[in-house]
């Protein structure tokens, strides 16, 4: 392992670097003597020195030898640089006095607003039986000299071939400032509006990734797409705040462009390809922004409850959106649980889990605003775990409210099944029960 490690002791300033180490100045009365204290540069009581963290320990090369070899098999070079953001120097001083009429100060710098990325990552491999022969790979890292964030990657393999990766934030669209709310693609007009919400500076979101495109550089420096990926955002009708609501996947079609600005008049507008085919649908989102049902390409629901302050996801659902649902373990609240006295939970004994439900003759389990979105076609399956202590036939009933009159169905954990703890299921149509 090499590693760069500019501006340590003992040297007090670096030709063509702003790298400089604080020189301490002693100041006494005539009539004080100094004793130990002592002038100069890293000298007590070391007074910091130009902040150069950032300069400082970078892997420049990592070589791998076989045992008792003198040339690596694999080694690998880095190449930074700072990027081009203003530096900001802040002046400071120490002051000490030691003893009356004896003091020490110091002059030194602060240094700000500086980052060292690495702009080029080399990898050689080389051949066992002939070590001078090799194979190369070159990465690039190319940062925007706008808003400084990593814009294009660029990796040249041993033949010659040019991959390149490009990233738009954003930031890339901060010029989206005035939309048209009356435009007739509402779609477009919410993720204009979103456009406008990333940037606003007291988000931070500007860095959000909008498109990421990879594409091959032919002989002639024009460029092949080979895929790319857009993210599509949206209010979910509220007065602040932004989530994705679409991906979409270049489908290979010529023609494609990554997206842009295009101005309208005196508006601005988002411009992406229509050489782009939606891969999945955001359909709703919690308070928190945790993503609850997506859809994909195949027409597949995917869905998730979350719990412990929406924290964590609990369960994961398939075929069915999140208010289709509902789920109870007993042990956190999701939004979508059964409603249940919780003194009545148990923590001593559970199927899965921490905690059960001590279930008495008179107690209802209820959950309000279920969806049926698959209509009289579709089926409300029940299922849950019981476990009787008296031995004897024992019937919960699931009733479902189809608008007008309950619908019930007995699930029944037989006598026999005392003791145990046993898998109990019910499936019932829809028929009658309104979809919403």
């Amino acid at each position: 392992y090499e590693y760069a490690v500019p501006g340590t002791y003992p040297q007090v300033a670096i030709p063509g670097f702003d790298f400089e180490a604080t020189n301490h100045i002693v100041a006494t009365a005539a009539s004080t003597p100094r004793g130990n204290l002592k002038g100069g540069y890293y000298s007590y009581p070391f007074a910091p020195n130009l902040n150069y963290d950032f300069e400082r320990p970078l892997l420049t090369r990592l070589a791998e030898y076989a045992e008792g070899a003198n040339l690596p098999l694999r080694e690998r070079q880095l190449t930074y640089a700072r990027l081009n953001t203003p530096a900001t120097y802040i002046k400071a001083v120490k002051f000490e006095q030691f003893v009356s009429g004896n003091f020490l100060f110091s002059q030194y710098r602060i240094i700000s607003n500086v980052e060292k990325v690495v702009t080029e990552d080399k990898t050689f491999t080389y051949n066992p039986a002939s070590l001078s022969q090799s194979l190369a790979i070159a990465q690039k890292f190319i940062f925007s000299s706008t808003h400084h964030m990593l814009r294009e990657t660029e990796t040249t393999n041993s033949e010659g071939l040019v991959y390149k990766k490009f990233y738009k934030y954003a930031k890339d669209f901060s010029s989206i400032t005035d939309v048209d709310l009356l435009a007739p693609d509402t779609s477009l007009v919410r993720q204009n509006e979103c456009m406008a919400r990333l940037n606003c500076e007291s988000t931070y979101r500007h860095g959000t990734v909008i498109e990421e495109t990879d594409a091959i550089q032919r002989p002639d420096n024009s460029l092949q797409y080979v895929s790319s990926s857009l993210v599509l955002f949206s209010t979910f009708g509220k007065s602040s705040g932004a989530w994705p609501s679409q991906i979409l996947v270049y489908n290979g079609a010529a023609g494609f462009l990554p997206a842009s600005v295009q101005s309208v008049g005196t508006k601005q507008t988002l411009s992406y390809s229509n050489k782009y085919r939606l891969s999945s649908h955001i359909q709703s989102l919690d308070e928190y922004g945790n993503i609850l049902t997506t859809k994909g390409l195949d027409g597949l629901v995917t869905s998730t409850h979350f719990g412990f302050n929406k924290s964590l996801p609990v369960v994961s659902i398939v075929h069915a959106s999140a208010k289709e649902v509902c789920y109870t373990d007993f042990e956190t609240t999701t939004g979508y649980n059964l409603e249940y006295p919780i003194q009545s939970t148990n923590e001593m004994e559970a199927w899965s889990g921490k905690r059960s439900l001590r279930f008495t003759p008179s107690m209802t389990l209820t959950k309000d605003g279920i969806r049926n979105t698959a209509g009289a076609l579709g089926k409300y399956i029940v299922t849950l775990r019981v476990k009787a202590s008296t031995s004897s036939n024992i019937t919960l009933n699931a009733q479902f409210f189809n608008g007008s009159a309950w619908i019930s169905s007995p699930l029944i954990s037989r006598s026999s099944d005392s003791g145990l703890w046993k898998y109990l299921r019910t499936r019932d149509s829809m028929s009658g029960i309104p979809a919403r």
